[in-house]
């Protein structure tokens, strides 16, 4: 072989092995490119298990969630019954209302007017006082219906109409809990904070019907609560009046 052809062939050969070279380290990359990307897979799967764990560890319990819709039947029965009760003592009041009107002592101008118990102011029915030039009250007769009675139903009617507003409110803050309590992702914390939400705002007269004490009444209750045993004084003089332990 001439020396020409050995070099030719020398060149051939470096050249096959450095594109064996270029293959092997293309191979290697491809396949730790592949590793990382199945560990990053595999981390990935590990963080969403431990996710939804964290998800299932912290969702509210069928049992609770069955407690307290039972719950919501109960304040939403009683709710139904304090506005029939709210509906009929505002038709009672009304009508007391609408009775000492027809009663009153009537001005000129078709204005309802009313005598103070001591006999010495008049009102008409719109709350207005009326100077004596107006009306002396000796002219209104003494079986006339008072300002006070009439005033207080006013007052009344005043309440009741603020206390149907709070049950139709409350009443819809039921539903929405209602709704809330059916999500399959409602948390234990949510169904909590739902819970004690119904039982700060529920309306006086729902608690009434239900029985359910306020927040602050269950907590004096609780302060109230004395303890099976009492903890060790620290008095020294009842330390020193304790009794010797025996000791063999």
């Amino acid at each position: 072989m001439s020396v020409k052809s050995a070099r030719l062939e020398f060149t051939l050969r470096a050249q096959i092995t450095a594109e064996q070279r270029q293959r092997l380290l293309m191979e290697m990359g491809a396949r730790l490119n592949a590793e990382r990307n199945q560990a990053e897979v595999e981390k990935r799967r590990r963080q969403d298990a431990e996710f939804f764990a964290s998800m299932e560890a912290t969702l509210a319990p069928a049992h609770k969630i069955e407690q307290f819709t039972i719950k919501l039947d109960r304040y939403e029965t009683a709710t139904v019954q304090a506005l029939m009760d709210n509906d009929r003592d505002t038709v009672a009041i009304r009508d007391k209302i609408d009775g000492m009107l027809l009663k009153a002592h009537a001005l000129p101008d078709g204005r309802r007017v009313f005598k103070t118990e001591d006999g010495t102011r008049v009102f008409d029915e719109f709350g207005a006082q009326l100077k004596t030039e107006e009306i002396d009250p000796q002219a209104i007769d003494d079986a006339k219906p008072k300002w006070e009675a009439f005033d207080a139903a006013g007052i009344e009617m005043d309440r009741l109409a603020k206390e149907r507003t709070e049950l139709i409110d409350y009443q819809s803050k039921l539903d929405r809990s209602r709704e809330r309590a059916k999500d399959s992702k409602l948390t234990e914390g949510e169904l909590s904070a739902l819970d004690k939400e119904l039982g700060e705002t529920m309306p006086d007269r729902v608690r009434k019907l239900t029985g359910e004490q306020k927040p602050d009444q269950q907590r004096e209750l609780a302060a109230d609560v004395v303890p099976d045993s009492a903890p060790p004084s620290t008095d020294p003089n009842r330390a020193a009046m304790a009794p010797a332990t025996f000791r063999p």
